[in-house]
């Protein structure tokens, strides 16, 4: 089983505003898409494999109703006028081997989730998901996400996407203050 930095999730009022901006600083942002069942939006700015999420409530009121997905009840609990940094994810090529052995070292796990979205070229995108319960007073513990495609099949597809004006971009490390290592 393979695990690998997969996306930065940041909460944020207005995707579509914050790729304006970024865009004009040279950074390739491109509309995501619609989060259907969800009640979210997002737009993308793409690292090769990895990428920032800028993720957004299209309909707070399917939303508040999502049960099953963690970071979508996370966004509608901590949603501002700002934005914030919320979670990010790790990617692996077995859920279900995941799954298996997180909760073999007795890992409470919610999931897996089934995601998917329609990209502008009509494509869609299918991914599964999965949390690890934790006490909600602590900082939100990565997700775990699996693409409906391998590595080596997404990668060509994502390579127009990496490009940015302002260089080659990427993201390199993710800091996390925590209380207790």
């Amino acid at each position: 089983m393979h695990l690998s930095f997969d996306h930065l999730v940041h909460f944020s009022p207005d995707p579509i505003k914050a790729q304006k901006e970024l865009n004009e600083y040279g950074i390739n942002v491109i509309k995501g898409g619609i989060h259907e069942k969800w009640g979210t939006f997002n737009t993308l700015a793409y690292f090769n494999l990895s990428y920032i999420e800028w993720l957004g409530l299209r309909d707070i009121a399917l939303a508040q109703n999502v049960t099953d997905n963690d970071l979508i009840q996370q966004l509608v609990n901590e949603h501002t006028p700002l934005g914030h940094f919320g979670r990010f994810a790790l990617r692996t090529d077995d859920m279900d081997l995941l799954i298996k052995e997180l909760e073999s070292k007795n890992v409470t796990v919610k999931g897996p989730v089934a995601g998917s979205r329609q990209t502008n070229d009509g494509e869609r995108l299918q991914w599964k998901m999965c949390f690890i319960e934790a006490d909600h007073d602590s900082l939100p513990l990565p997700f775990f996400i699996e693409w409906g495609e391998p590595e080596e099949k997404r990668k060509p597809k994502l390579a127009d996407l990496s490009s940015h004006q302002a260089g080659q971009l990427q993201l390199k490390n993710i800091y996390c203050a925590v209380h207790n290592l």
